[in-house]
């Protein structure tokens, strides 16, 4: 589930804000086996940022984004758990609303 607010700033530049969480399904293959294992958690996600409205349907935009996911416990023989970092990320993009 994600939510967006965008706030126009001035003419057809506008700034926004996003959240959204939900639960991610991961699957991941041991390279020396062969086996399949897979696992899930919770994951979450913020941004804030700058877009530019070229028309009607097309925008530019860039900003930052945060996210979290829980660690991962992908057991069986050959038994390892992930811990990924919560960290933030730059993003730059385009986007064409229909």
């Amino acid at each position: 589930m994600n939510i967006k607010f965008e706030r126009p700033v001035y003419g057809p530049l506008s700034a926004y804000l996003t959240a959204g969480v939900g639960y991610a399904f991961t699957n991941a293959k041991y390279d020396d086996g062969g086996e399949d294992t897979s696992d899930g958690g919770f994951i979450a996600q913020a941004s804030a940022g700058l877009l530019y409205n070229i028309n009607a349907q097309f925008e530019i935009f860039g900003g930052v984004r945060w996210m979290y996911l829980d660690d991962l416990d992908f057991g069986g023989d050959n038994e390892f758990d992930i811990s990924l970092e919560n960290d933030i990320a730059f993003e730059i993009g385009a986007r064409y609303n229909f």
